[in-house]
């Protein structure tokens, strides 16, 4: 049940380096040094199944996990990713121990660089900067080689829940996306709409009464903590990171002008609770 059924969603849309397709991460910051309320700290959780994540599906064996490092209560790299495979592969994608991001911070910035740990493979050039403002990120600059073609995702919240994000390009207008929450401040829908060129105007559009849309869903939550409140930066997270509590069951559709669904996705957790909370690294 969503609390409404037809407005923009979220869906983090980063551009990726070639070879490499998984979302960026890191943990965040603080805004205010001499307020600890405004201050994204640690999440207590060193290391994580990607499957209980918004990864791809697939490529994944049992035994794999993301790893976290701290300093102090700043995160400051995060090993682990994926890697896209050749068409021939039964799996689009594969997990591999040498894809990591390092986090810096200055104030109320951190940036991001993400690597490979390879000679074959230079990604040093990929770099996200994030901006904060009273504990919660406002803007995510992702930085490429030529400046002038950087993306720009601005957030917006009310009453300190996400409420909106709005993705800019070179062009103009990327995506924006729109957040609903129940009453229990849980993650209820994100619905999300793409920009269009305007013919007449020539300038790129959002039609926000259209069918075109991406719409998700997020259903059957428990009653626990949610342990990766403070991980909202990390894209494969962020949807969980939305939450109080923890949803098990999650739905995605996709619809066409006519408001025909042409893609669809579902997925199902059974999580493990060991001391009063969830083990996200146990299956």
């Amino acid at each position: 049940m969503f609390l409404s059924p037809d407005e923009p969603k979220n869906k983090i849309m980063h551009k990726y380096p070639p070879t490499l397709l998984f979302s960026v991460l890191i943990l965040t910051i603080s805004c205010n040094k001499n307020d600890n309320s405004t201050r994204f700290m640690g999440s207590g959780i060193d290391s994580y199944k990607p499957q209980y994540m918004h990864y791809p599906l697939g490529g994944f064996q049992d035994t794999t996990s993301i790893k976290l490092e701290y300093d102090g209560d700043k995160i400051i790299k995060r090993i682990g990713g994926t890697l896209q495979l050749s068409s021939s592969s039964p799996y689009s994608y594969i997990f591999s121990k040498e894809v990591y991001d390092e986090i810096s911070y200055s104030s109320d910035e951190a940036v991001m660089i993400t690597k490979f740990d390879s000679p074959d493979i230079n990604t040093s050039d990929w770099k996200e900067k994030f901006r904060f403002s009273h504990g919660k990120i406002v803007e995510c600059i992702i930085l490429k080689n030529y400046s002038d073609n950087n993306d720009t995702i601005k957030y917006y919240y009310k009453n300190r829940v996400l409420v909106k994000r709005v993705s800019y390009g070179r062009k103009g207008l990327n995506y924006q996306s729109q957040y609903y929450y129940n009453n229990h401040r849980n993650i209820d829908s994100i619905i999300t709409r793409y920009a269009a060129r305007n013919p007449v105007t020539r300038n790129w559009e959002i039609n926000m009464t259209g069918n075109k849309r991406v719409k998700e869903i997020f259903l059957d939550f428990d009653n626990y903590a949610n342990p990766v409140k403070n991980l909202m930066i990390f894209d494969e997270i962020f949807n969980r990171s939305l939450s109080e509590n923890n949803y098990s069951r999650y739905e995605k559709y996709e619809y066409d002008e006519n408001g025909t669904i042409i893609a669809r996705e579902k997925r199902w957790w059974k999580f493990i609770y060991e001391n009063g909370r969830i083990n996200f690294d146990k299956l």
